[in-house]
């Protein structure tokens, strides 16, 4: 876990250049992250088949202002999967207004909507899901999802701003502060860190020695720059774990992937919500699940069922 003197730490020592420079966003702050923190708990609650509020050792985060009772269940139950499958995003929404674990947002959930339409090693929903959303709805396909052994993990542990004037990507994978929140020793809220402090604390609810597979499920930038340095060896992943790295654009230079625009790799006129076409579908990195759309960094069911084959 990261202390709230670490938290304050990332923006008082040095705001990381490619964020607004009036941090935190919309009240963000460490207690805001530990309620976020907590609603991934309760998610992974689900793999573990039982609540796990009040357990110091599980959950590290103060609980505050969670929601009661518990969405998923209030009894011990058997657990019936492991986690097989991770999806990186970027980071959680400014304001928490669609934040994907919080059962009680169900505004604007592009993401859940193509996480829970995607197939998993070829296993589809159990049902399809389509807005609008209720509550009740969300905790059901966040189980189903769970049963499937899908888990979603933020690079980023705060709040951003995804307005233009919000973050840079650009240079957030150019003054390496992608690289220090994947695998940094000395960034306290590295990612191979909190992967491997899971499994270490909870390895019955992954499958065994790790072997999941990873895909990405932040904006093309951030993805693409991580794909080509693990590609080239600079940005490791757990052991155990796999990436779908290949595809047919690999040998362009990893200088270009940092500052990656996803129109290289996927035409502007070809939009996602049209037919896929083979051969346009094949200029799709597998690893990659956002592309082009009103956002430019629209998820997709069929590019994460890509990633996740």
């Amino acid at each position: 876990m990261i202390t709230a003197a670490e938290y304050d730490r990332l923006w008082t020592g040095k705001i990381p250049n490619g964020f607004q420079r009036t941090l935190p966003v919309s009240g963000d702050n460490y207690n805001v992250f530990c309620e976020r923190e907590n609603l991934l708990q309760d998610y992974l609650d689900i793999f573990r088949g039982f609540n796990s509020r009040g357990m110091p050792l599980l959950r590290p985060y103060p609980l505050q202002n969670i929601q009661s009772p518990h969405p998923f269940f209030n009894k011990n139950k058997t657990p019936t999967t492991k986690i097989k499958y991770i999806l990186i995003g970027e980071a959680p929404p400014n304001g928490g207004i669609n934040y994907f674990y919080d059962t009680t947002a169900i505004t604007g959930q592009a993401y859940l909507l193509a996480i829970f339409n995607a197939e998993y090693g070829g296993t589809g929903p159990g049902f399809t899901l389509t807005s609008p959303l209720t509550s009740a709805l969300k905790i059901n396909a966040l189980i189903d999802l769970a049963k499937r052994g899908v888990l979603l993990l933020d690079l980023f542990p705060f709040a951003t701003d995804y307005t233009s004037k919000g973050i840079k990507r650009n240079n957030l994978v150019t003054d390496g502060v992608a690289s220090s929140f994947w695998c940094s020793d000395d960034n306290p809220y590295n990612l191979l860190d909190r992967i491997l402090d899971l499994y270490n604390t909870n390895n019955q609810i992954f499958v065994k020695d790790l072997e999941v597979t990873i895909g990405l499920i932040a904006p093309p930038i951030i993805s693409h720059f991580i794909a080509a340095h693990h590609e080239s060896r600079c940005l490791p992943i757990p052991a155990g774990s796999s990436m779908n790295v290949g595809h047919n654009l690999f040998g362009v230079p990893p200088k270009r992937y940092s500052r990656n625009n996803f129109f290289y790799l996927w035409p502007k006129s070809k939009r996602l919500n049209a037919i896929f076409k083979k051969t346009t579908f094949n200029l799709c990195p597998i690893f990659q699940c956002c592309g082009y759309g009103p956002a430019m960094t629209t998820p997709h069911k069929l590019l994460i069922s890509n990633a996740m084959r």
